[in-house]
């Protein structure tokens, strides 16, 4: 499609609310999410730990100790990044407005065909839902 927006005002006064019902989402299913990786996490980080023991017997040279420490610091270090903190990164990337011309005949709500008006839902917004 080409051309920009039929009412770029109007589409910018839905942004809030869009970004609000994101961020309650987020918040929703934040719980659910950190615990699902938190398992994972600390399933690899008591590996980890096994293998700096197994990986640190008795003899072993300075150099090989010094590069499983280096190892398994690394490897934690990584696992902390991995962990979720804080809020999520919400950005609004696109605002998608709808095709079609709002002049078009049929979409008036007061005309004698009681076609639905623009507000009626869209065959695209059942997409959007999936």
């Amino acid at each position: 499609r080409t051309g920009g927006p039929q009412d770029p005002d109007g589409l910018q006064a839905l942004v809030p609310a869009a970004v609000a019902a994101a961020r309650h989402h987020l918040d929703a299913g934040r719980a659910q999410w950190e615990e699902r990786i938190s398992g994972p996490l600390a399933a690899y980080r008591a590996h980890v730990a096994r293998w700096r023991t197994d990986s640190l017997l008795p003899g072993v040279t300075d150099r090989r100790e010094r590069l499983v420490e280096e190892t398994a610091d690394e490897l934690a270090r990584l696992l902390d990044q991995l962990q979720t903190t804080g809020r999520p990164l919400l950005r609004v990337l696109a605002v998608l407005d709808r095709p079609g011309t709002p002049d078009a005949p049929g979409t008036d709500p007061a005309s004698p065909t009681g076609s639905p008006g623009p507000s009626a839902a869209h065959p695209s917004d059942a997409q959007a839902e999936n």
